[in-house]
């Protein structure tokens, strides 16, 4: 790539640039992409990547670390965003460059895991990303809707709310348990301040639910004019008479602003979910296609899950192997489980251990309870040694990684 140079991390001037560059092929405004920078509390120039063709910034990624929530328990991984190249510089693999030496700053910054939304999957696949979402979908009539008891609850506007601190607290109280449900910040309730306002194309309505005067949930659909259909953006409540009552407030509210329909998008492990497949409504499950995951490093994935994780009814060692993503050379990880389940990681080979040799794409879907260890067996690419599927049943079972789409984090 002669005349192109990486630069990792850039200057504050060339930051600038980059934000022009990408308010230029994205069509939205250098503030939209600064403040989406910003908003990442862990916002540093060294999550960004750039490259300059002589002093011009041609290309940029840019690296979000977060906290992800895996069983009640947080692990650190990174998003990627950002990514972007001029028109002109387009098809010379500098987006694969800085993706690549992104991969390698996450592996260093011990950021195990990966996150990136797109539609290009063969080009993140290439790198070791997959798709790994399902979603639940329902479209349940109005009227249907209404029929759940709305109990002795109470709704009122978040226009004329101001305690959301206290929904902060609700939501995180009442979703830490559930598998990649990301944490509140302040910030995060700030911008939902900002949304109180009807969009001009969209309806945005947003109300929270009162029990005794005192804020246990909220909800907020969106509208489109057009086609008089209505979407739930957001949902949550303090316990299951409090999510049919959601429910059924929704249906009112969707009806009362003139819509004829509401579709509902939901995370597996939604609680309503479960109300609704009891209550008889047909559920389609999709893979929306836009969400990948990867795993940057197996053995930091391991070191994590092993200081909350416990495996149940085996012992021994294991030798764990993918290809690196980014060489020929693979990774493996070896790892003793102890009589008491515990999960240690050696640094040294062992004489004689359980052994698996899988793809990193295996491995993703494994993560993320796509695919069972025993289907990743049955797959060609696939060697095993001994026993290595029970424990892997232990370390990576339902309450592990479910990557959503970003728009779902608030359910």
């Amino acid at each position: 790539m002669s005349g192109y140079r990486l630069v990792n991390p850039p200057s504050l001037s060339q930051w600038f640039e980059s934000l022009e560059m990408q308010a230029e092929i994205f069509n939205k405004t250098p503030n939209f992409f600064y403040e989406t920078s910003l908003r990442n509390r862990f916002f540093k120039l060294e999550n960004v990547f750039i490259m300059l063709y002589g002093e011009r910034v041609v290309s940029h990624v840019q690296v979000f670390p977060s906290l992800f929530n895996i069983g009640g328990v947080f692990i650190w991984g990174g998003g990627i965003g950002g990514v972007s190249t001029r028109p002109e510089h387009r098809g010379k693999g500098l987006a694969t460059s800085l993706l690549e030496a992104s991969i390698r700053y996450m592996e260093v910054e011990n950021l195990p895991i990966s996150v990136l939304y797109t539609t290009k999957y063969s080009f993140y696949g290439r790198l070791g990303w997959s798709e790994v979402v399902e979603l639940s979908n329902f479209q349940p009539s109005l009227s249907d809707l209404k029929k759940f008891d709305i109990g002795s609850y109470t709704y009122t506007p978040l226009s004329e709310f101001d305690e959301m601190s206290s929904l902060m607290e609700i939501y995180n109280k009442n979703n830490v348990y559930r598998p990649l449900s990301r944490r509140r910040s302040p910030s995060d309730w700030i911008l939902q301040c900002l949304m109180r306002e009807p969009f001009k194309e969209d309806l945005s309505l947003s109300s929270v639910q009162l029990k005794d005067n005192i804020p246990v949930g909220y909800m907020r659909i969106g509208y489109d004019k057009k086609s008089s259909s209505s979407f739930l953006l957001e949902a949550f409540s303090d316990s299951h008479e409090g999510y049919s009552s959601l429910l059924s407030y929704i249906g009112r509210e969707a009806e009362s602003i003139g819509c004829k329909s509401i579709k509902i998008s939901l995370p597996e492990d939604h609680p309503l979910v479960s109300i609704l497949l009891e209550s008889g409504f047909t559920r389609e499950t999709v893979k929306p296609g836009f969400t990948m995951f990867r795993i940057n490093s197996l053995k930091g994935l391991l070191a994590d899950i092993s200081h909350y994780k416990k495996v149940e009814g085996w012992s021994g060692k294991l030798c764990l192997k993918t290809d690196k993503g980014l060489s020929d050379v693979p990774e493996e990880v070896y790892i003793e489980i102890d009589e008491d389940g515990n999960i240690h990681i050696l640094e040294e080979p062992p004489t004689y251990a359980a052994f698996i040799s899988a793809p990193r794409e295996l491995w993703n879907k494994v993560a993320c309870n796509m695919i069972t260890p025993q289907k990743m067996t049955v797959d060609p690419r696939v060697t095993i040694e001994g026993d290595p599927i029970t424990p892997l049943y232990e370390i990576f079972n339902k309450s592990m990684l479910r990557p959503y789409p970003w728009i779902l984090d608030r359910f």
